[in-house]
Formats: structure tokens, C-alpha cells, sequence
């Protein structure tokens, strides 16, 4: 008598030890991505309570111990990581390859466990750096205000990893790292004094590619700092910010944005980490750049003011920290950087030298505001422009909110206006109680 011997699938055996319903099996698993896809909704049904945290930590053994002879599966399988940080990471390898760049900690921990005290006590793990996922730099917190809305992302090495593996992350580098595109940047005509003009006119030429590279080898071979440091100061209004985009527009360079008030941090010790991670995610990025991009600390006050004494409170101490870094990373930058500030009397010192070009921006000259009034006004004359710009002490930021004004009224009058109107606007455009006079004051 023959006897046929068959082989029945685990996930089978299993339903059928714990009276469970049977599993619907599915055909041989063609790629990696499908495996990570299979562990990530395995995670979906313990969300939704179709199978226990048990089941999920079984089948997702099972999965990838089926599945070695894919290379990134094995690679995952030798780390050794517990269930629960091995689930943690392939979930937020799917949702990285989804185009997610992060997920909520808070969320993921629910679906590793049965009952609310674990999911809590693994979130923590994670937050304070108890975890092998953040101890190892497999991911990176994304601080948020609160503790239970906190994000985690793959780290850069996770993302190499990956790439190391064949799988392109669809996550943008661009939206990552806060990037402002030559491209959708509007081309504007700025117009300055002599002084600045003549500065600006050096530093455009500067920037453009061969003449950069030919001055980064030039510094180099001499033992010099390569990096080209830019601090522009001035008052509000200046053309500081407007003159950083057209000259990554003239010269085609990408803009690594950086608002300093983001770098704050309600967490001690935070906002250090986050200066240190701009210059790191900086270079990261410029290595996949044609051309090197520029990184831009806009209103820089913060952060470049003068120094407190020793000995003083926390939140001191925690600004003189943040302050030696940045002025640690310029010592050593490589790149191109431009700070904008309008308190350079309060700068530090200590940075004074760290800024190869300082340019200071005025107040524009009686002519150079006229050049102003007719680009942004080319229907009024040439002597209207002079008076306006002989009579109001504007800067070009205050001679834009004229004009404005002009463009809604009259898209509500539906008439063009006059120039009277427009000087109407520019009485009234000052907060502070200023009168203009026509004509001449009469002293008493």
C-alpha cells in the first residue's frame, strides 16, 4: 500500500491548533516590496482587531522567514531586532516607499499591542532614545509640541539601506529639506543704492558656477576656507530676502530655506541638535545637486546676536550652545550661505569673521527710489515718480504696499488711478504720526 505524504502550510497548522478561521494563502510572493506590502497589512488587521498581536508577530515571522532569498528581507531578519522594533521598522519602510515621509509613533505602538500601558511604554522607548531603532540611527524623531502627536522618519542611513537594495524612495528631498527651486522663483528687477549695487554686481558674478569653482579651488590650495559666507543686514524692507532669491535665480542654484524661528525647541537641548542636523541635511542634499545650493538662515537676529553672560539661566545657555555650533559649522562650511538680519549692532563678534562679505542695506536714494516708483507704477510720469519719491521716505518693501493698494481699488472702482490717489495711499501707508509737508516748513 502507497502512502502520499503532503505538506501542510504553517499559517494553516496554526489556525487550526488555535480553532481559528483558516487563512486565505496567497500565491508565491514575486518581490521584496510585495513581502514588505504582506507584513504592513498584516499590521492593518491587528489595528482593526481581525487578528491578535500573537497572530501578527507569528505571521510576520512566518512571512520573512519564507522570504530570505530576497536580499533586503534577510538583511532585516539578521538585524535581530525584537518583534515588536522589527514590525516598527517595516511598517515605516512601506510608508516611506508610499511617498509618507513620516508616521505617528503613537499609532504604530497600537498595533503591536493588546492593551494601552505597552503601546505607551514602546512609544517611550522611542522618544528617549531607549530604543535599538533610535539608539542605532534606523530612524529619526520629528518633534512636535506634543508627546502623543510625535513622528518618526527613516534616518539617511535607512534611506542608503534602501537604496543599497533597489528601491527608490519616492519621498521628496526637495519638500524634506525645505528646497525653493530657481525655476519658481520670479525674475524682479531690484534697484539700489551705488554702494550695495556695485557689491551685489561682484557677488552674482561670483556665484556663477566656473568662477565659483575656480575660487573654491583656489582658497583650497592655499589652506583657506572654501565656503562663501554672505551676512545682509538692514532695515525692513531693504531687498534683503528679495535679493537671496534672485541671485539662486541668476545663477540657478537651489535654496535650502531655513525660518531660525523653527529652530526653537520647548525641548532642552533640542534646538542645538536641530542647527547641527540643517548643516548635515544640507550637504546631504548638495551631493545630489548640479550645482551647489545656497543655504539660507533668513531673519538671523536670533541666533547671531550677541552672546549671554555665563551663569545665567537655562534658556541662555541653551542660545550660547546653539550659537558656538553654528559658529563651529561655518568654520568648517564648504557651501554657499547667506544670512539676512536687521540688527547688525547687536551681531556677535565672534561672527563678524565667520561672514566673508557683509553688505549693508539702505534706505534708497531719492533716484534710485523713482527708478522704483516706475517699474512698479509705469503709468505714472517721470516727475510724479520723483515726488513721490522726493516726499516719502519709503523703503521698497513700503512702495509695494502702495502699489497694492492701487491694484485692489481698482479692481473695485474698475477705473485706473490717479495720482492723487496714490499719494493719498502714501500719507497714510506710515503708523507713526508723521506729517508731509509740501512745499516749505515754517519754523517757529
Amino acid at each position: 500500500m502507497t502512502y502520499e505524504q503532503f505538506a501542510i502550510n504553517e499559517l494553516i497548522t496554526h489556525a487550526i491548533l488555535n480553532n481559528e478561521p483558516m487563512p486565505v494563502l496567497k500565491s508565491e510572493t514575486t518581490n521584496q516590496i510585495q513581502v514588505i506590502e504582506d507584513l504592513y497589512e498584516l499590521g492593518e488587521k491587528s489595528e482593526d482587531d481581525e487578528i491578535s498581536v500573537s497572530d501578527l508577530f507569528f505571521e510576520s515571522r512566518k512571512l520573512i522567514r519564507s522570504n530570505l532569498h530576497f536580499p533586503l528581507i534577510k538583511k532585516l531578519h539578521d538585524f535581530k531586532f525584537s518583534d515588536g522594533d522589527t514590525f516598527t521598522y517595516i511598517y515605516l519602510i512601506w510608508e516611506t516607499i508610499r511617498g509618507n515621509e513620516s508616521v505617528e509613533i503613537a499609532r504604530t505602538a497600537n498595533k503591536l499591542f493588546d492593551n494601552e500601558s505597552g503601546a505607551i511604554w514602546h512609544t517611550q522607548t522611542i522618544l528617549l532614545n531607549q530604543n535599538i531603532l533610535t539608539r542605532e540611527n534606523y530612524i529619526e524623531i520629528i518633534e512636535t509640541d506634543f508627546l502623543n502627536d510625535a513622528e518618526m522618519k527613516l534616518s539617511d542611513k535607512s534611506i542608503k539601506m534602501l537604496e543599497e537594495f533597489d528601491l527608490k524612495i519616492s519621498c521628496n528631498k526637495k519638500k524634506k529639506y525645505n528646497i525653493i527651486e530657481p525655476a519658481k522663483i520670479d525674475a524682479k528687477t531690484l534697484y539700489f543704492n551705488e554702494a550695495e549695487q556695485h557689491q551685489l554686481t561682484m557677488l552674482y558674478s561670483l556665484l556663477e558656477d566656473e568662477k565659483f569653482k575656480e575660487t573654491q579651488r583656489r582658497l583650497q590650495n592655499k589652506s583657506l576656507p572654501k565656503g562663501i559666507t554672505i551676512l545682509l543686514h538692514g532695515g525692513p524692507g531693504t531687498g534683503k530676502t528679495e535679493t537671496v532669491y534672485q541671485v539662486a535665480k541668476a545663477t540657478n542654484r537651489e535654496i535650502v530655506k531655513v525660518e531660525i524661528s523653527a529652530t526653537k525647541s520647548m525641548w532642552f537641548g533640542e534646538s542645538e541638535k536641530k542647527i547641527k542636523q540643517i548643516f548635515t541635511d544640507y550637504n546631504t542634499f548638495a551631493k545630489d545637486c548640479e550645482l551647489m545650493p545656497i543655504l539660507f538662515f533668513n531673519e538671523a537676529d536670533a541666533i547671531i546676536s550677541k552672546r549671554k553672560e555665563n551663569g545665567t539661566s537655562n534658556v541662555s545657555q541653551t542660545e550660547n550652545a546653539i550659537q558656538n555650533i553654528l559658529l563651529e559649522e561655518l568654520e568648517n562650511f564648504e557651501g554657499i550661505f547667506f544670512a539676512t538680519t536687521n540688527l547688525v549692532k547687536n551681531l556677535d563678534s565672534a561672527f563678524e569673521r565667520r561672514f566673508l562679505f557683509k553688505i549693508e542695506f539702505h534706505k534708497p536714494e531719492i533716484s534710485v527710489k523713482a527708478n522704483i516708483w516706475k517699474s512698479k507704477l509705469p503709468t505714472l510720469s517721470d516727475s510724479e515718480c520723483e515726488t513721490l519719491a522726493a516726499r516719502f521716505d519709503f523703503s521698497g518693501g513700503q512702495i509695494d504696499n502702495i502699489v497694492r493698494k492701487n491694484e485692489i481699488q481698482e479692481i473695485i472702482q474698475g477705473i485706473t488711478v490717479d495720482f492723487n490717489t496714490i499719494f493719498e495711499f502714501c500719507k497714510v501707508e506710515l503708523l507713526v504720526n508723521k506729517k508731509t509737508y509740501v512745499g516749505f516748513k515754517h519754523s517757529n
